[in-house]
């Protein structure tokens, strides 16, 4: 009897052991991902060391300071932050938390209309917080908080935190979603040379945090009113002034209507529908504003389901069983880089498509980074942080 005990005792340690190294192996991040995503971003890879098991990353990226680093939270899955020192800090002091982030706070206390509940928000100044929130610096906000679980925005540096990435893509992605959330918030500001030594990144306390990433989506803009908390009483009310109805024109008799009116809206549809659609042309239309909105959206939505034929250099490719995006498969997962837009701000942006294939072109592109490939697909989705286009059905030409 003592003999079947012994045996039940050893066989229940035995499955903890392997439970335990099964969900062990859930909870890192793909190795090779940094590496990737440092050789796309031309960023400096660090190894792990004794105070972390992820390696790290560092460098600039479109004239913005980057560090990137990996940590652990309390339930044992991986997370990945995203730091991005402003060029030029903000005239007031400001600190905006999400998640565990400690709270540092940079003078009284307010509410912004519009981010989730949950979310800390102090500046040293009221009205200069209220010029700051112009319309496209409030959709970043919105974005970024309603986006990812950890965010801490302050007057000098932004850091994001995420789980769920497990690719160089999505890695590569999230990391250009920080540094253009940092550019925006900091007007545009961008520095040439690489900076001195940045202070030691503050590390949040292990937020627990979504197994995906959404997609952004950029809400129409709010009508944005800071008010300070019931219990301090002495910043006053702000509020956004309204615009003024236009003045009323003398009723006048009207011309009777000519029929070239009437054809307008054709005349409009013929426009979209001659769009140019080479790469260039179409990453021209979509992303020359320093901030994509609902205008190139609306045009985007009139091209989805269009085939293209286009021509760029590949970044990385991946098999997938299933995708957030391109949805079940199997299939292959390839981004390009097909060519380059000035923003507002005089920027180049470097534009991408990222293309669904049938899994046999694993066999053609993969080991191919750096090489160039001519490529079909239908136009599916466009990402406007990343600056990304998406198309499926694709197919190699040549």
């Amino acid at each position: 009897m003592s003999v079947l005990i012994f045996i039940i005792i050893i066989a229940v340690i035995v499955y903890k052991l392997s439970k335990k190294q099964e969900q062990g192996s859930g909870t890192r991040t793909n190795q090779r991902m940094w590496s990737e995503a440092a050789h796309s971003l031309n960023l400096n890879l660090h190894s792990p060391n004794a105070q972390s098991v992820f390696p790290s990353m560092s460098g600039m990226i479109d004239g913005m300071s980057v560090e990137v680093w990996g940590d652990f939270d309390e339930g044992g899955f991986a997370l990945v932050f995203c730091r991005v020192d402003f060029a030029r800090e903000l005239p007031f002091r400001m600190s905006i938390v999400k998640g565990d982030f400690e709270k540092s706070p940079a003078g009284s206390s307010f509410e912004i209309q519009g981010l989730p509940s949950g979310v800390s928000v102090t500046a040293s100044d009221g009205n200069a917080l209220q010029k700051f929130l112009v319309t496209q610096n409030v959709n970043v906000l919105k974005n970024c908080t309603g986006i990812y679980h950890s965010v801490k925005i302050t007057d000098s540096f932004l850091i994001l935190g995420a789980t769920g990435i497990n690719t160089g893509t999505t890695l590569e992605s999230f990391i250009e979603r920080a540094v253009s959330a940092a550019k925006t918030l900091s007007g545009g500001m961008t520095v040439s040379a690489m900076p001195g030594a940045k202070p030691a990144s503050p590390k949040p306390n292990r937020p627990v945090m979504p197994t995906a990433i959404p997609v952004a989506e950029e809400a129409p803009p709010p009508e944005v009113v800071i008010l300070p908390p019931p219990e301090e009483k002495k910043e006053p009310v702000i509020p956004v002034p309204k615009p003024l109805d236009p003045p009323k024109k003398p009723e006048m008799p009207l011309p009777e209507p000519k029929p070239v009116q009437k054809a307008e809206p054709a005349l409009q549809e013929e426009s979209a529908a001659e769009l140019d659609l080479s790469a260039e042309s179409l990453a021209k239309a979509l992303f020359s504003a320093s901030f994509p909105g609902e205008k190139e959206k609306a045009l985007f939505s009139q091209q989805i389901g269009k085939t293209v034929q286009w021509c760029g250099t590949l970044k990385s490719v991946y098999p997938y069983s299933s995708d957030f995006i391109f949805g079940k498969g199997p299939g292959v997962k390839a981004t390009f880089e097909i060519c380059e837009v000035s923003s507002g701000y005089g920027m180049k942006q470097k534009i991408k498509a990222t293309v669904s294939f049938g899994e046999d072109a694993i066999a053609v592109l993969k080991g191919k980074n750096g090489e160039t490939f001519n490529f079909t697909g239908t136009l599916l989705k466009m990402e406007s942080f990343a600056r990304e286009i998406l198309l499926e059905k694709g197919s190699l030409n040549g």
